[in-house]
């Protein structure tokens, strides 16, 4: 019996990667972590540099559908130093969850000096809440501008969504002072203080000098027009009942399976 020539022919070929959709708008297909990724993961001089995260996206998108609000030459690839930190995150995820789907477990140690407990603590990647862009976001991406809002006191606040090139000089602050780096990444996206001016040192006296509620609603405000996920987390620790803030950590486990990195080499590469 004769093969029917024409129902082979048209088969349809199965696209490559996942199709996702970010915040802002972007679209693309993405593949799971692969093996060779795992030397980009463990580069200690990626990790110092800030660079990991901006190679490992280069690695895992495969094609741009929808350039959202970001320009590409024609035939040319993404910008992802100039992509915003929530598109930047989503992708990640999501190729996490492409390759070792969405349940991920970390470790934290108890921050109190008597107890030397490990808080474990499994997410459910797919389940974090996720918010979309803000259009007045998106706008800032395209023109370079920014967003405004004003302080209690009548005060207007320029800002902007945080990108890849805050990412590099996030790490450095996070290797040196990892208490500040919630306030640093807030400041990195502030440009302007009315009545205070453009310059870093005295954005940061006028922001030490705010009451507490006010500095929250300014977070708040700034995080819900940048979109993502949010990554925070309020843990307890079952040995003495401390109460801990932290986001997700993004260590190599989580771009690997955890079964292939050893204690040492994990030591060595340290948290992404």
């Amino acid at each position: 019996m004769t093969q029917d020539a024409s129902a082979t022919s048209t088969s349809p070929t199965p696209q490559l990667g996942t199709l996702i959709t970010c915040p802002s708008g972007l679209s693309g297909r993405i593949r799971g972590f692969k093996v060779k990724d795992e030397s980009t993961i463990t580069d200690a001089r990626l990790v110092r540099s800030g660079q990991l995260f901006s190679t490992l996206l280069r690695s895992v998108w495969l094609e741009t559908t929808d350039p959202g609000p970001y320009e590409t030459p024609a035939g040319g690839r993404l910008d992802w130093e100039k992509a915003a930190a929530a598109d930047r995150f989503y992708v990640l995820i999501q190729a996490r969850i492409a390759t070792h789907g969405s349940t991920y477990e970390f470790r934290l140690p108890c921050p109190q000096d008597t107890c030397r407990h490990v808080i474990l603590h499994n997410v459910e990647l797919e389940a974090m809440d996720l918010l979309p862009m803000a259009e007045e976001m998106r706008e800032t991406l395209r023109s370079g501008g920014t967003c405004t809002t004003r302080l209690r006191d009548g005060r207007q606040v320029r800002f902007r969504a945080m990108t890849g090139v805050d990412d590099k000089a996030l790490t450095a602050i996070q290797r040196q002072n990892p208490q500040d780096l919630m306030t640093s990444a807030l400041l990195r996206r502030i440009v302007e203080i009315e009545g205070v001016g453009p310059h870093p040192g005295a954005i940061k006296d006028a922001f030490e000098n705010l009451d507490g509620p006010e500095a929250d609603d300014l977070r708040d405000h700034i995080e819900t027009l940048e979109g993502g996920y949010k990554t925070d987390f309020d843990l307890e620790c079952e040995s003495c009942g401390a109460l801990v803030r932290t986001v997700l950590p993004l260590e190599p486990g989580f771009f690997s399976s955890r079964r292939r990195f050893s204690a040492n080499s994990t030591a060595r590469a340290g948290s992404a």
